[in-house]
């Protein structure tokens, strides 16, 4: 009999490790994870120059959401990088003292090396995806955003985000989003946009 409880049980160890290891779990960005305690984002940024200014309430998706606290960092009092990339600004948002998102502005002319350096680390983009836009002018650019989704948390990266001349790339934690928006209060949620 014990010659067959062991090879079962080392089947099932084996299986288990592989089930943990196959498991998705939070994106870490550089000391930060999502998912991560507000008082944890604090002390993994104690270094950093206080221009980090936290407001209730959201610059970003969850507009006017109750229990979202934001916390908005320029690169001008200090010197920001991801994958060796300076950043020009970063924008944290958490939901229920939660880190939910974090979110980067680079230059344009980074895309590149950045996608690269995402699918590197990454693997393949889950969905990539193109559309036209248009500056004042009427000039026309092809904007490609990237998406690496891995059902606990999504990457978004856009070769023009907030404008022609910057990339963004929003780290996002799925289950704290989907959180946010059930907490949205309708009424407050702007009709024109």
């Amino acid at each position: 009999m014990h010659k067959f409880l062991i090879p079962a049980f080392l089947i099932f160890v084996s299986a288990l490790a592989v089930a943990q290891q196959a498991a998705p779990e939070p994106y870490h960005i550089k000391q930060d994870v999502l998912g991560e305690t507000l008082d944890e984002y604090k002390a993994n940024h104690a270094d950093e120059k206080g221009d980090c200014v936290f407001a209730t309430g959201s610059l970003g998706l969850h507009d006017r959401s109750e229990g979202v606290q934001v916390c908005v960092t320029l690169a001008r009092k200090q010197t920001m990088t991801y994958a060796s990339v300076a950043i020009d600004g970063r924008m944290e948002e958490f939901v229920g003292g939660r880190l939910e998102s974090l979110t980067m502005s680079f230059k344009e002319g980074d895309y590149d090396s950045l996608k690269a350096a995402l699918t590197d680390k990454f693997g393949k983009p889950s969905k990539v995806s193109s559309k036209a836009v248009q500056n004042r002018m009427g000039a026309q650019f092809i904007n490609e955003s990237s998406l690496w989704i891995n059902g606990i948390a999504t990457i978004g990266l856009d070769h023009y985000g907030r404008d022609l001349d910057h990339a963004t790339l929003i780290f996002g934690l799925d289950a704290l989003a989907d959180d946010a928006h059930r907490k949205m209060d309708p009424s407050k949620v702007r009709k024109d946009m």
